[in-house]
């Protein structure tokens, strides 16, 4: 069997691979949730290539994007809380991780208080934002 020779393109291998190793940092401790953001990657991209148009009013939309951007948006946001719910769980469980996301679920403000689900689902963003 003869293996073909395909050209990598740097700049989507090098997104795929920054976007991997964040998705350890976040939650490699749980291989079912690792898994979970990993599977996030192509609607991360969508968004990252224009989610903004869900922002723009309807006659803009040009090429039908504003659907397809809005979908990924809510299918990330949503994904990304429910890993945050089930890891509270898995913690308050007693389960231990050693990850930035039970870090940032085990992290307290002065007062006393954790922060809140979307706030930590901000954080990963901020994180692929910085990262890729």
């Amino acid at each position: 069997m003869a293996l073909e020779n395909k050209a990598i393109i740097s700049t989507d291998f090098l997104k795929m691979f920054d976007y991997k190793t964040i998705c350890v940092i976040m939650a490699g401790a749980d291989s079912n949730q690792l898994r979970r953001l990993e599977d996030l990657f192509e609607p991360i991209l969508t968004i990252a290539r224009g989610g903004y148009v869900r922002f723009l009013p309807e006659w803009l939309d040009f090429a039908g994007n504003v659907e397809k951007d809005t979908q990924s948006i809510d299918l990330v946001i949503n994904t990304c809380i429910e890993i945050v719910i089930d890891r509270r769980a898995a913690t308050d469980a007693g389960t231990e991780f050693a990850d930035a996301l039970s870090a940032l679920i085990d992290a307290r403000d002065s007062d006393g208080s954790c922060s809140s689900n979307f706030e930590i689902v901000s954080f990963f963003f901020t994180i692929i934002g910085a990262g890729v």
